[in-house]
């Protein structure tokens, strides 16, 4: 529970960002947990506990509440509220801090689209039995919660989900359209591979049938999506980023007008020099100074809410 440098978390007036983590620990999923940044930091800090542990932290959940001035809250940086070894009464918990924290803007991201769909469907009375127990727990005013005159989905909650590939972006982009949320976005980060991420392949998965009728095209309108965050991967033996596969990403969010935040190129990622016949490698250590970026990828939007 710290100030952060993620870049899309920063404040609308620059400054940084908070994470909070009320679980930690995870699991791999699919080729964007290959080389996860949280589990690197979870052998570093961790001693013999293991990154596979998941755990609930019930001593940080009213951390939030304490911060008084309005900031972007990055949800469990170091692991995946949607993880199976979490409960949904753990996690009722957790929106039920967000719902009293409304001045705050939380982003929760998920490699897990199938649940958080289904938790986000089924939650709204089970979020506000929570606020109104943890609100009382927390001396704090839940008095739209005991009339239930709320808002839902939460005004100030964006739930988001990871895509690096093409098959990946096949099966969980359309669980995001059917996920209740006021802002749904994309992490394309570590983009693996050029992905189209608005008109999807037809081939999909058995997961994603179960989930739309046989009439219905398989098409993801911008209406859903309301931001994308776009980068390469980084650290030691970073896979390579394209530096065209981010520009087409780009060209699409600008084609269905989508806010899209660039983050970094990556640090396996080379750009064309300024004379333009060869390619140069960055300075930056991940790929992630704006200045060194091709200037039409120099794009850092954020969406209106």
């Amino acid at each position: 529970m710290a100030k952060t440098n993620i870049e899309w978390v920063m404040d609308d007036d620059g400054t940084q960002g908070k994470t909070w983590n009320p679980t930690s620990g995870c699991t791999k999923v699919s080729a964007g947990c290959k080389k996860c940044y949280a589990e690197a930091i979870a052998k570093r800090f961790w001693g013999e506990r293991k990154f596979s542990d998941v755990q609930f932290h019930e001593d940080r959940l009213d951390a939030p509440l304490k911060w008084k001035k309005s900031t972007k809250v990055f949800v469990d940086s170091m692991s995946d509220l949607f993880h199976k070894d979490i409960t949904d009464e753990q996690i009722d918990q957790v929106f039920a801090v967000m719902a009293m924290a409304h001045w705050h803007k939380f982003q929760v991201l998920t490699k897990r689209p199938e649940r958080m769909m289904q938790y986000s469907r089924t939650a709204k009375q089970r979020i506000r039995m929570a606020t109104v127990d943890l609100g009382r727990k927390f001396n704090r005013d839940i008095g739209l919660f005991e009339s239930c005159e709320w808002d839902y989905p939460l005004p100030n909650v964006w739930l988001g989900i990871s895509v690096e590939n093409q098959q990946v972006a096949n099966e969980r982009i359309p669980l995001l359209r059917h996920t209740l949320a006021t802002i749904k976005f994309l992490s394309c980060e570590p983009l693996l591979e050029k992905v189209s991420i608005f008109d999807l392949d037809e081939e999909i998965s058995e997961l994603t049938q179960k989930y739309r009728s046989k009439s219905q095209k398989m098409v993801a309108p911008a209406d859903f999506i309301n931001w994308v965050i776009v980068g390469g991967e980084s650290g030691t033996d970073a896979r390579s980023c394209e530096v065209n596969w981010i520009e087409d990403i780009v060209e699409q969010c600008k084609q269905y007008q989508v806010p899209v935040f660039v983050k970094q190129l990556g640090s396996n990622s080379q750009v064309p020099n300024l004379i333009g016949t060869s390619k140069q490698k960055l300075k930056s250590k991940k790929g992630g100074d704006i200045n060194e970026f091709p200037e039409n990828l120099r794009i850092r939007e954020s969406p209106k809410n």
